[in-house]
């Protein structure tokens, strides 16, 4: 049970979520020292991710060199969009920076997307803002890693906030750690003496334990040479013996940064031979100086081209075993996972890396030493290994290094992208079977039944019963690395139109049983064939449902809910309105035609379908009614809120105080004012507790997944979503009368992170 969250606690589970515990503002561009009330803002790229579009970056600000200090080569993402979820919204300046105005203080979600060489970089921060609804923020992103950190002023001191990958979090008051989070407990120094006085656990399943710091430590290599990539690492040492890594929350130094520079994420950049001292800072904490030596690179043997979104990163083709062709899995944030293609739209751009093998048969990217040759010369041009292609045509790309060059690879140029082919799947993400001895990516290897294809070349075949209707769709493949959805402008056809035709839409209607083969077409582009098998009947081996909307729903209102059957042939099909819909209590909730549910009265039903025999897992539902209270004091309500930019919730009881037996009241509600948002799952938890000893759980009913969209414009009424009754008759969990003292009531709730409501009583 979490009680006493602050604000800082309540978003150190957002991290990195579309979400934050505050909202507002309007936008621009800026810098450090701005005017009251507005936050300023710069975000920055690694090198990694800079070179995919030197055209979209530019240089920082030198105003922001001290919070954004120890970066290597970094680049100012310009013109990026950036937006507070259901807030304001704008775009970077060239220089990387932007400015909002009118951010209430406290903890927000700032969410930055821009496309680089075609492909998207994305990332959802949290950032604070202090008293006077001001701040200096500092967003980093690298490949598949984002960083913020915020300065501000709270209550007269000097505060520091900064998130680093996994949900890892630190804070900062005059230069001392008061707050520390892990991404399932934070730490907290209440009292700022120096010692961690309180953990919260701000994920389930957690061990939550009060924990000082012992040290912080950390390691990095004591010799590397120039160009080699290579880590730094630091962690704190807490006294329950555990290590928590801390990389991305210190502050990085080298003493001679002509050497070699360190970046936010530990990353080491060796840059001339010599020698410097490496440290790393957390507060007032140190952990003591590391002597690297930097040496000189061996000589260059050889340069090899490759084009960067086929090989990443990769060593020389030509050997024995061929180049590593492998791509990094997509991060949550950062840059997606580029796409191979070789030819370039004019204008576009397509990234090389230049790899030269040494004479100790190592590797080093050399994309930024050499000299990069295009021929001819007006096809295009080369920026730190990005090629911009600048007229149709075909062309020759050399990179070249003192004395050694590379071979020549081949660069087409278009116009226009050319569609290579055309695949076609089902809408509803059905596989079918695979076809013997056709070549299909994602084909179950190990499948048992096998149909028949009525053509050669079949890759993979769908059945589908008589009557039915199987949506298709269409999606072109370009040369350009370009895919477009042509569902609406290819040419369908089926070999067999008396089993099934194909309507101009892509659906095909299934009119007797036997084979078809469906194309899709468009130029002279053909889409390999797609196997129909229409087959007369067939068995049902399993049954779903799914409900559109929230588990909870009013008294009188209607939740709709979809029922899909499995069959023994491998197909799924929609059995809405075959199936027989059920529900535990039809006093409580009843089905008036198929899928569609009425709620008849407050309390928890189970809804499940049948058809053939076969009976789906029954889902939860909760109707609820408002109820009123009345208060002993309507002048003065015993009152407790939490708000967002989304939803407003409160806790009440009718009473302040009570006597025994007295029982108490309590109301719950939510409410919603910017839609579609709000909540997916309340699952109110109510608890009763006296300081830190849980006296009564009043009502525990757990937890669904959370869920909140995108960002959208707000309503000015607000909509009722939810409200609850509960009691409590001011007895502890064995029965007897609780003495007299003051209590706590919590009311945890779960939006896109766990806020707690609290509402304090008092028995006499």
């Amino acid at each position: 049970m979490r009680e006493g969250v602050s604000k800082r606690a309540c978003a150190a589970a957002a991290a990195l979520l579309l979400a934050g515990c505050g909202g507002g503002g309007g936008g621009g561009a800026g810098g450090p020292g701005g005017p009251a009330a507005v936050v300023t803002g710069l975000v920055v790229v690694q090198d990694e991710v800079a070179r995919r579009d030197p055209r979209a970056l530019g240089a920082p600000p030198e105003s922001w060199s001290d919070q954004a200090g120890g970066a290597r080569r970094r680049a100012a993402l310009a013109h990026a969009d950036w937006s507070i979820a259901g807030g304001p919204a704008g775009t970077t300046a060239a220089d990387g920076t932007f400015q909002i105005g009118g951010l209430a203080p406290g903890r927000h979600a700032l969410r930055i997307t821009r496309s680089l060489a075609g492909d998207l970089v994305t990332a959802t921060l949290p950032f604070a803002v202090g008293d006077q609804g001001t701040a200096s923020v500092l967003v980093e992103i690298a490949w598949g890693e984002t960083r913020s950190s915020s300065r501000f002023t709270h209550d007269g001191r000097e505060v520091e906030e900064v998130f680093a990958p996994h949900d890892v979090h630190v804070v900062l008051e005059d230069g001392r750690i008061v707050e520390l989070g892990d991404g399932t407990r934070v730490w907290e120094d209440p009292d700022r003496d120096g010692d961690f006085d309180r953990c919260t656990v701000v994920r389930e399943a957690a061990t939550c334990v009060v924990v000082e710091i012992e040290a912080l430590q950390a390691a990095a290599p004591e010799r590397l040479r120039v160009g080699e990539r290579a880590y730094a690492h630091a962690a704190l040492l807490l006294d329950d013996g555990s290590v928590l890594d801390v990389t991305s929350l210190a502050r990085w130094r080298s003493a001679n940064a002509a050497v070699a520079s360190v970046d936010a994420f530990g990353e080491i950049a060796p840059l001339a031979p010599g020698s410097t001292e490496i440290e790393a800072r957390l507060g007032d904490l140190g952990s003591g100086p590391m002597t690297l030596e930097v040496v000189a690179r061996p000589p260059l043997r050889r340069i090899e081209v490759q084009n960067a979104d086929c090989y990443y990163p990769a060593g020389l083709a030509g050997r024995d075993e061929p180049s590593l062709d492998a791509r990094p899995p997509s991060p949550e944030d950062g840059i997606w996972a580029p796409v191979c293609r070789q030819v370039v739209e004019v204008g576009g751009g397509l990234r090389f890396v230049a790899l030269g093998e040494l004479e100790d048969e190592t590797y080093d990217d050399l994309s930024e030493e050499v000299e990069w040759l295009v021929e001819p010369a007006d096809l295009g041009s080369v920026d730190a290994g990005t090629f911009t292609g600048a007229r149709a045509g075909t062309g020759q790309l050399r990179a070249r290094l003192g004395e050694v060059a590379s071979e020549a690879t081949t660069v087409p140029v278009v116009d226009e992208p050319t569609l290579q082919a055309i695949y076609v799947y089902a809408e509803d993400g059905g596989v079918g079977l695979p076809i013997p001895g056709a070549v299909s990516p994602g084909d179950p290897a190990d499948a048992a039944d096998v149909l028949p294809c009525p053509s050669s070349g079949c890759s993979f075949q769908l059945a589908v019963l008589r009557g039915d209707d199987l949506p298709l769709r269409a999606n072109g493949e370009y040369d350009t690395g370009l895919w477009r959805d042509l569902t609406g402008e290819v040419r369908w056809a089926s070999s067999a139109e008396a089993v099934a035709t194909v309507a101009a839409s892509g659906v095909v209607s299934a009119h007797a049983a036997g084979d078809t083969a469906v194309t899709a077409s468009l130029g002279e582009v053909t889409s390999s064939p797609l196997g129909v098998r229409v087959v007369d009947q067939a068995t049902l081996q399993q049954l779903w449902i799914q409900q559109q909307g929230e588990r909870v729903v009013a008294r009188g209102e209607q939740r709709f809910f979809t029922a899909t059957g499995s069959y023994d042939l491998g197909f799924g099909r929609d059995v809405t309105t075959e199936a027989a819909w059920r529900t535990s209590d039809a006093s409580i909730a009843r089905f008036d035609e198929p899928g569609v549910l009425t709620a008849v009265a407050a309390g928890d039903v189970a809804v499940w379908a049948e058809l053939d025999g076969v009976a789906s897992e029954p889902a939860s539902l909760e109707v609820f009614e408002t109820g009123e209270l009345d208060y002993c004091d309507p002048a003065s309500v015993n009152r407790a809120t939490w708000s967002d930019g989304y939803n407003r919730v409160v806790l009440e009881s009718d009473c302040a105080r009570y006597t025994q037996p007295d029982v108490v009241a309590l109301r719950f509600t939510v409410t919603e004012s910017s839609s579609p948002g709000g909540i997916f799952d309340p699952c109110l938890d109510l608890y009763v507790y006296q300081g830190d000893v849980r006296v009564r759980t009043i009502r525990e009913e757990g937890c669904g997944d959370p869920f909140l969209p995108d960002g959208a414009p707000g309503l000015d009424q607000e909509v009722l979503k939810y409200q609850l009754r509960a009691f409590w008759d001011l007895k502890d969990e064995s029965g007897l009368p609780a003495p007299a003292g003051t209590y706590q009531i919590h009311g945890r709730f779960y939006l896109y992170y766990d806020p707690v409501v609290t509402l304090t009583v008092t028995i006499d």
